[in-house]
């Protein structure tokens, strides 16, 4: 650094001055050293096996949604509390090796750690070490715009301006700003680039900007800034101090709320003024700016140092002094406050660090006691908190410090204490009782107590000192001495006292051992007396009673959780007997300490830890106006994991005046003060990534405010995660969800960050989630059904709308159009089965009235023939018994008749088989027709001499006909025969059957004398109708007769039928 920013005055002294003005530096830094031990945060890790990408990490930032970015040696993660989530560019072609994650990129690492800033107007920026400048934009990495303005190189820092300029300082030294697009380089004095570096930058709190370097330190207006991007040189500032510092040129500055920049030298740390260094603090060598990776300055006007080699550090706003803080690694190369107040620190190799503002205090021998372990604790009069340490005898805290009460008395074991509201307190030790005066610095033995362990003290608020020892061991110092309370005083011998307490009449109430709660009566003669109900089972042991305003009685057992028992009349709802346990909310059954603050919460101790309810919500519990509990866990998120309180003695745990609360541990006495659970509201909620069987599709849609992601519909697994930036205490935030057209009520998933559902079907859905404010109460209006975004504060609940669209087949059109198409075949059908049926029941009709017409007609045809014939026999029979002249004659007489009535008989019985022919349903084929038609012409034709040809297809088709047509058939064929066999006196007779695709040809050829002159063929019985009766036969069943002239000489009848009317 130039002599005209370090004057060689310090050096100039003469070496006498020179030890002086060092031995003062030395003490004052011893001075800034001692106070800066005292633990005033609470450090938590987060390292590899927490999600971290790696234990070196080189940045830390806070974006504006309120997540923590952080750029380790293996890639970039994004924080959320809870579960940190890798990023990185995408993968570009031309660049061999980039790949999308950075754990196990080479081409990630070949680019080097980026350097991360937030700008306001472009968003996150990591700038890499290839020149590569991406940006955040909420869902995915993209090449910011911001890389096409400036120069190419490797960046190594970036900042930005209050005016929105952003600043690059370039490894090989350069600097270039950016704003409204245009880029100017900045140079430092003389300087040459490459010895510019380190380079720091302040706002000063109006346009300008302080640089600061190892060339000086720099002042830039943005008046002087050329309107070319030609090399621009700030105006150079002489740096003065009014403390001791080297002139080697380090120095480092931060901006300040205050508009003058922090400023730190070789050693010493304080603020700018534009001229010179005020409410300096001297620094040791290592702490200097030489050291130095960063610097910021947080809410309060504390400035934060993160060091090479001595962790990190914060300067007092005041610049009173300065106080190292609590690291996991002793160099610190990057640091930030979140937006709750924490301060986060980037570590080489000691992963993520948090650090918050301590709000308890562990007393443990590294605190100054003699045993971690001490039995228990109570205040004095005066202020004083009281220990009956275990191993150190009675010690008492004052003003943070602890002190042996009694450092040269022998016994150094001490077991129980209370205060005596006189002044003093009263203690046990070894099997004696003791009591102190009001100052606490001299003692007295007491008279002797009838009980070898007094286990349990309590002081009334009439002053009156309860005890209690072993099995029925229970008594009392009052005005009138020792009193012991034993059976015949109603506390039952077999019991032995584990707590005592007192509710607002004064009336003493005890828990034992075996599960009883006992409460003394104000008679005469006060006796102790069941608080239950009788015959009510005992409780698991009771451990300690905390009875409230209302006089609600609370009860922590060993094992069965917590008891509250609402007494009748008082204002408190849901009276009677309440049992809330680890089903109901509570992280543990065991419980041993109980407090209420002063902020409406309980505190619980047990085996598992400390936590606290809300009364409000522990009395809607026991009214029925909810079913569970949320317990807030106090110790990993504050820095202290592992705590085990203990149990049997009295009094364990005790609230001071002042409101801190106190709890013995096995690792010591804990002072927590309940405002550590108060985070100030919601913790805002966001969803980060929605996964359809597991591929990542990022939500979006028309506003941040109503995202909306859409999803096909063979969706099998849909995964939501989320996050609910509470990093103060992460978990301790409880969330609930509501999948709206899937889920009837709230889900409550604790601090689950992930939710997954099955399948869901073609439809619009909305999911909702909402995160609990720090008292774990949720929105109302949200709990109601309404929108807990729009009724509460949208920030503490996200929404996402789910549209999962159809495939065609499942689209409303289709499904109308289905429904159509199966409405219109159902009416196809039923009008078909309608037609069908009627068409049935027309057959069926016409069958009936075809067999009701075949039996007139059988009944006519055996009227007719059979009739007729019977009628002759009848005649004949008649005539044959008629006497004739002669017996010759007579015999004659008879032969004639019985000829005639054979002959009868025979055309009877033919006319029966072609009746039956007719009806024989065996017979329904043209196969057996045709066939039965050639046997009944070559048996009649025989009888007439006549020769007989028959032609026929060899193979007739498997033809159907009805009996009708058979039997009308027959009979015109009858007629034919009869005809060539009387009439046309032929001697030559052929039948031709002749079938094609219509109709049914039946020809009767013969070669007789031809047609007769009047052209009427005569009928079977005579008189020159056959063929009319012929047509009217043939016509009867929907055919036609026609009778020409053959080839022979002749006559053809030729009987046609369409095949339509053939089969039945």
């Amino acid at each position: 650094m130039s002599s005209s920013f370090f004057p060689g005055r310090f050096f100039a002294r003469p070496p006498v001055a020179c030890c002086a003005a060092a031995l003062a530096l030395v003490i004052v830094a011893a001075r800034v050293f001692a106070a800066g031990t005292a633990v005033e945060y609470s450090l938590r890790e987060w390292h590899v096996s927490d999600g971290l990408p790696d234990e070196v990490v080189h940045e830390v930032v806070q974006d504006s949604q309120g997540y923590l970015w952080v750029a380790t040696e293996s890639g970039i993660a994004r924080f959320n509390g809870l579960r940190f989530d890798s990023y990185s560019p995408p993968e570009r072609p031309d660049e061999p090796g980039f790949a999308a994650s950075p754990r196990s990129s080479p081409g990630a690492a070949a680019r080097g750690v980026p350097a991360i800033v937030h700008h306001p107007e472009y968003g996150l920026l990591f700038a890499y070490g290839n020149g590569d400048i991406w940006q955040w934009t909420g869902a995915e990495m993209r090449e910011s715009p911001v890389a096409n303005h400036f120069s190419k190189g490797r960046i190594a820092s970036l900042f930005v301006q209050a005016d929105g300029a952003l600043w690059a300082n370039f490894s090989d030294g350069r600097l270039e700003r950016l704003r409204d697009g245009r880029v100017v380089e900045v140079r430092l004095g003389d300087a040459k680039p490459p010895a510019v570096n380190p380079v720091t930058f302040a706002d000063d709190g109006e346009d300008g900007l302080w640089i600061a370097s190892r060339a000086g330190l720099f002042h830039f207006s943005p008046e002087t800034a050329p309107d070319s991007t030609a090399g621009a040189r700030a105006g150079v500032i002489t740096l003065a101090s009014a403390t001791a510092y080297s002139d080697e040129g380090d120095v480092c500055i931060a901006s300040s709320r205050s508009g003058k920049p922090w400023i730190i030298t070789r050693d010493a740390a304080g603020r700018w003024d534009g001229r010179r260094i005020i409410n300096d603090v001297p620094l040791s060598r290592l702490l200097g700016a030489h050291y130095v990776h960063e610097l910021a300055e947080d809410r309060a006007g504390n400035l934060w140092v993160g060091t090479r080699s001595q962790g990190a550090y914060v300067v007092k706003a005041d610049g009173s002094g300065f106080q190292i803080a609590p690291a996991s690694h002793r160099t610190v190369r990057s640091l930030c406050e979140d937006n709750e107040g924490n301060i986060w620190l980037a570590t080489n190799g000691g992963g993520l660090d948090r650090l918050h503002a301590k709000l308890f205090r562990l007393y443990d021998s590294n605190a100054g006691l003699d045993d971690d372990l001490t039995f228990t604790v109570c205040e004095d009069t005066q202020g004083s908190v009281w220990f009956a340490n275990r191993d150190g005898g009675m010690a008492r805290v004052r003003n943070g410090e602890v002190f042996r009460a009694f450092p040269k008395w022998p016994k150094s074991a001490a077991g129980r204490v209370a205060p005596d509201r006189d002044g003093g307190v009263w203690f046990t030790a070894g099997t004696g009782l003791f009591k102190t005066d009001v100052s606490g610095e001299t003692f007295r033995r007491v008279d002797p107590v009838p009980f070898k362990n007094i286990r349990v003290m309590f002081v009334s608020r009439a002053n009156e000192l309860w005890v209690g020892g072993d099995a029925g061991e229970l008594g009392r110092f009052g005005p009138g001495g020792f009193a012991v309370f034993d059976a015949a005083s109603g506390f039952p011998e077999g019991q032995r006292p584990s707590c005592i307490a007192e509710d607002s009449a004064g009336r003493i109430l005890v828990g034992t051992n075996g599960g009883n709660i006992f409460r003394l009566s104000q008679s005469a003669r006060p006796r102790f007396e069941s608080l239950r109900a009788p015959g009510s089972a005992p409780l698991a042991p009771v451990r300690i009673l905390l009875v409230d305003e209302q006089d609600t009685v609370w009860v922590g057992t060993g094992g069965a959780g917590v008891y509250v028992m609402v007494a009748p009349g008082g204002a408190a709802p849901g009276v009677g007997e309440h049992h809330i346990d680890k089903v109901c909310g509570l992280p543990d059954d065991a419980v041993s300490q109980m407090l209420f603050d002063d902020h409406g919460r309980v505190w619980f101790g047990s085996s598992y830890g400390i936590f606290s309810v809300e009364r409000r919500e522990v009395m809607d519990f026991t009214a029925g106006r909810t079913r569970r509990i949320h317990a807030a866990v106090f110790g990993k998120n504050e820095g202290l994991e592992h705590l085990s309180c203990l149990n049997g003695y009295q009094p364990h745990c005790w609230k001071r005046r002042d409101g801190m609360l106190w709890f013995t541990t096995r690792r010591g006495v804990l002072e927590i003060d309940p405002r550590i659970l108060r985070s100030g509201g919601k913790p805002p909620v966001f969803i980060d990534q929605v996964k359809v069987n597991g591929v990542v599709m990022p939500p979006g849609g028309a506003s941040a405010a109503r995202p909306e992601a859409r999803i096909r519909s063979d969706n099998r697994r849909i995964e939501f995660l989320f996050s609910a930036l509470n990093f103060t205490a992460p978990e301790r935030t409880p969330v609930r969800y509501r999948l709206d057209g899937f889920d009837e009520e709230w889900i409550e998933a604790g601090t689950a960050r992930r939710l997954v559902y099955p399948r869901l079907y073609p439809g619009k859905y909305r999911l909702r989630i909402e995160a609990a404010d720090d008292e774990g109460r949720w929105d109302e209006a949200a709990r109601d059904g309404g929108d807990g975004a729009a009724a509460g504060d949208p920030a503490s609940s996200a929404s996402l709308t789910l549209i999962v669209v159809p495939f065609w087949w499942q689209t409303l059109w289709f499904r109308v159009a289905l429904t159509l198409v199966l409405a219109a075949i159902l009416v196809a059908g039923v009008r078909a089965w309608s037609y069908r049926r009627l068409r049935r029941r027309l057959e069926r009709t016409e069958r009936a009235a075809s067999i009701d017409r075949e039996r007139t007609r059988i009944a006519r045809d055996i009227h007719d023939d059979l009739g007729a014939s019977l009628t002759r026999i009848s005649l004949l029979s008649q005539s044959a018994a008629t006497d004739a002249p002669t017996a010759e004659a007579q015999r004659e007489a008879d032969r004639v008749c019985f000829d005639e009535i054979h002959a009868t008989t025979t055309a009877i019985t033919r006319s029966i088989n072609e009746i039956v022919w007719a009806l024989d349903a065996r017979h329904d084929n043209l196969e057996s027709m045709v066939s039965y038609f050639d046997s009944h012409a070559q048996r009649f034709l025989s009888l007439a001499k006549i020769r007989y040809r028959m032609h026929a297809p060899a193979q007739l088709p498997d033809l159907a006909v009805r009996s009708r047509v058979r039997h009308d058939l027959l009979l015109a064929f009858k007629e034919a025969l009869n005809n060539a066999a009387k009439y046309a006196r032929a001697t030559e007779v052929t039948v031709t059957f002749e079938i094609d695709s219509r109709a049914l040809a039946l020809t009767v050829a013969d070669n007789g004398r031809g047609m007769p002159p009047d052209g009427e063929i005569a009928g079977a019985g005579g008189g020159g109708h056959g063929l009319r009766n012929l047509g009217l036969r043939l016509a009867a069943i929907g055919g036609e007769a026609t009778v020409r002239e053959g080839n022979n000489g002749g006559i053809e009848v030729v009987l046609t039928l369409p095949l339509a009317r053939v089969a039945p």
